[in-house]
C-alpha cells in the first residue's frame, strides 16, 4: 500500500468509473466485512448489505460535487466504521455525509454547509470524524492526514450533550423542558380558541362537538391537577364547587365522600375540584383525596363554558323526548352527570323522569367513560395538537411526564418533600429520586435547544416582504420592524405579560427580522430581570425564557452570516 494514495497526481484526473484500476495499483482493499461477519461488502459499490433486512444506498455520492480524493477517503471511512459498528450507525454517517451535500468541496464549503445542519447531524458529524481521528490502525492515518481541516474544525464547535437527556430528562419519557411546556400551553390555547368559535351559544352542539371541547379539557386537567385518567374517569359535576363552598355541605356533593382539607377562601371567582383515590384497595368515587384542587380562573371559567353547552346538549336531547325538567331537577340531575361523558348519555331513550333519575346515581358510574377508552381520546388529541420540540419530532401530553414535570419544578424552586409529595398525592418516599437532581443540566438543555427551534423558525425575509404583510408586522415602540407573526388571532389570548416583541421570543408564532436590533432587545429583557431582582422566580420566569431566545436569535443570525462568508464560527 502507497504511503498515501490519496495524494497520488493521478487521482485528480480520473473519473469515478476509474477508481477500480487505482485501487488495484495501489494495492487498496475494496471488500469489507461488516459488522455481523455473514456479509461483505465492495466499498466500491453504491449498495452495502450490511444486515438481512435493508441495504445502505450510496448511490447519492455520485451526484455530490466534490474532489475525487475526498469521494474515495469518505467510501473508506465509512467502510471501516461498518466492521466495527451497527449498520444503523452507519446509516446515520451516510445521512449526515447526504445533508452536507455539495459541501464537500473545500474546507469552507464543508464550513458553510455545517452551519445549516440540525443540532442532530451536527452531532452525527463529530461523531463520525471522532472516530476518524480516534482510530488507531495504519489504514487510518491517510484518511486524518485527508480530514485533518475538517476535524480541527469540529473539535472547536460545541455540541448539545444528549447524554444528559437519558433518564429523568429523556426527550420521550422525562420531563418537558421549557420549550416543549410553552409549546403544550400555546398548542391547547389555540385548540380551545378554536372549538369555542366553532360552538354557538343560541345553539345546542352535536355530541360530538361538546366530547372535542371535554377532551381538550381531560387534556387541560391532566397537565394542571397531575391526576391519572382513571381519576378523571370518576370526576362528576358535583366534584367541581366554587372555592368557599364545601364539599360536606354542599346539598349535592355532601352524597360522596369529602375531602378533608378544602380551600375555602379566594379573592378571585375560581372552582375547587373533589378527587378520588383510585389505586388497588380502593372502589369507585369511594374515599375522596385528602386536599381540594382550587384551578386558576382561566381554567375554571373554560369549565363553566364547557358546563353551559354539556347542559344545552343534554336538554335538546330530553326534550327531543317530552323530558322538560325544572330548575331544580336540572340542577340535580348535572350533579350526576360524569365531567368526561360517553356520548351513550346523549343519545339513550329515557322515555321519562323516573328513568332518567334511576340511570344517573350520584355513585353510579353509568355514563362514565372507561379510563382506558379516556387514555386513548386523550393520546388521540394530543396528537391532532401536533406538538413538537427541537429534541423530538413529535410528542405527546402524557400523566407521567407531566407528573414527572412538576415534581422535578417543585424540587427546582425548593419546595419540601411533604409539600412536593402532596402536588402529585404520593408519599415522600415516592418523590425521594428527585430531591438530589441538579438543575443545572435542565438549564443548558432548554439554552441548546432554544438555539435549534429559532433555526428552525427563522425566515430570511428582507423588509419589503414583511411590509407586504400588513397587520401581521411587529414593531417596537420606535416603529422598527422587529419580525413576523403568523397569525395574529393566536396572539388574543397570550398570557406573556411582556409587551412585543419581547415577549415574542420562543413563540413559534413569531419570525423575527434579519435586521432587526435583537442586542437592545436583549439589553432591555436583561435590565427587565435586573430591576425585578429578588422577586419570585415564576414572576422571572417568562423575562428568563424570552432571554434564552433572544440570546438563541442573536448567536444564529451571527452564524447564518458566517455560513454565508464560509468563516470558522466563532462565539
Amino acid at each position: 500500500m502507497s504511503s498515501n494514495y490519496l495524494q497520488d497526481c493521478t487521482l485528480d484526473e480520473m473519473s469515478i468509473d476509474q477508481l477500480p484500476v487505482f485501487m488495484r495499483q495501489h494495492d487498496l482493499q475494496r471488500q469489507y466485512a461488516a459488522q455481523d461477519l455473514v456479509y461483505k461488502f465492495d466499498v466500491l459499490s453504491d449498495k452495502w448489505q450490511l444486515n438481512l433486512k435493508e441495504a445502505t444506498d450510496l448511490s447519492f455520492l455520485r451526484e455530490l460535487k466534490m474532489p475525487i480524493q475526498t469521494y474515495l477517503a469518505l467510501r473508506i471511512a465509512l467502510a471501516m466504521r461498518a466492521e466495527s459498528q451497527k449498520p444503523k450507525t452507519v446509516y446515520n454517517s451516510v445521512r449526515m455525509i447526504q445533508h452536507i451535500g455539495d459541501g464537500w468541496q473545500d474546507e469552507l464549503s464543508f464550513q458553510k454547509a455545517y452551519h445549516l445542519l440540525s443540532a442532530n447531524n451536527k452531532n452525527k458529524a463529530k461523531s463520525f470524524f471522532g472516530s476518524v481521528a480516534e482510530d488507531q490502525v495504519s489504514e487510518a492515518e491517510i484518511l486524518k492526514s485527508q480530514f485533518e481541516p475538517i476535524i480541527n474544525f469540529l473539535n472547536a464547535q460545541s455540541y448539545i450533550q444528549y447524554n444528559s437527556l437519558k433518564g429523568i430528562f429523556d426527550p420521550e419519557k422525562g420531563v418537558y423542558t421549557d420549550e416543549e411546556e410553552n409549546e403544550i400551553q400555546e398548542k391547547l390555547r389555540i385548540r380551545i380558541g378554536q372549538l369555542l368559535q366553532s360552538l354557538n351559544k343560541d345553539v345546542a352542539p352535536q355530541p360530538y362537538k361538546l366530547n372535542e371541547l371535554g377532551d381538550v379539557i381531560g387534556l387541560t386537567l391532566l397537565k394542571t391537577i397531575h391526576r391519572r385518567p382513571i381519576q378523571l374517569s370518576w370526576i362528576k359535576w358535583v366534584d367541581l364547587l366554587p372555592v368557599g363552598v364545601s364539599f360536606k355541605d354542599h346539598r349535592y356533593a355532601k352524597q360522596s365522600p369529602a375531602p378533608d382539607k378544602e380551600i375555602d377562601f379566594t379573592d378571585i371567582e375560581r372552582l375547587h375540584l373533589r378527587t378520588f383515590r383510585a389505586k388497588s384497595g380502593y372502589g369507585f368515587r369511594e374515599s375522596a383525596e385528602v386536599r381540594s384542587h382550587r384551578l386558576e380562573p382561566e381554567l375554571s371559567k373554560l369549565l363553566a363554558i364547557y358546563k353551559y353547552f354539556y347542559k344545552s346538549c343534554l336538554a335538546n336531547h330530553l326534550n327531543q323526548q317530552g323530558v322538560v325538567l325544572g330548575s331544580d331537577e336540572e340542577e340535580d340531575l348535572i350533579s350526576r352527570c360524569p365531567l368526561l361523558p360517553e356520548v351513550n348519555l346523549f343519545r339513550q331513550k329515557y322515555e321519562n323522569k323516573k328513568n332518567l333519575f334511576a340511570t344517573l346515581g350520584y355513585q353510579s358510574n353509568a355514563m362514565h367513560r372507561d379510563h382506558k377508552v379516556i387514555t386513548f381520546r386523550l393520546k388521540k388529541e394530543s396528537k391532532n395538537l401536533q406538538l413538537t420540540s427541537s429534541r423530538i419530532q413529535q410528542f405527546n401530553i402524557s400523566n407521567n411526564r407531566s407528573r414527572h414535570s412538576v415534581i422535578t419544578r417543585a424540587v427546582e424552586q425548593g419546595y419540601s418533600p411533604e409539600q412536593v409529595a402532596a402536588i402529585t398525592g404520593v408519599t415522600t418516599d415516592a418523590i425521594a429520586a428527585y430531591m438530589n437532581l441538579d438543575m443545572t443540566g435542565r438549564n443548558e438543555i432548554n439554552e441548546a435547544m432554544a438555539r435549534v427551534k429559532i433555526f428552525a423558525q427563522y425566515g430570511k425575509l428582507g423588509i419589503d416582504e414583511l411590509t407586504k404583510l400588513d397587520g401581521f408586522i411587529v414593531k417596537n415602540e420606535f416603529d422598527e420592524v422587529q419580525g413576523m407573526i403568523k397569525r395574529t388571532d393566536n396572539c388574543h389570548t397570550c398570557l406573556s405579560k411582556l409587551c412585543k416583541p419581547l415577549g415574542c421570543y420562543g413563540c413559534v408564532n413569531f419570525r423575527p427580522y434579519l435586521e432587526a436590533d435583537h442586542q437592545e432587545n436583549l439589553r432591555r429583557i436583561e435590565d427587565k430581570i435586573t430591576f425585578n431582582d429578588g422577586a419570585d422566580q415564576q414572576v422571572l420566569k417568562k423575562l428568563y425564557n424570552s432571554r434564552i431566545y433572544v440570546r438563541a436569535v442573536i448567536t444564529l443570525i451571527h452564524e447564518r452570516k458566517v455560513s454565508e462568508r464560509g468563516l470558522p464560527h466563532a462565539d
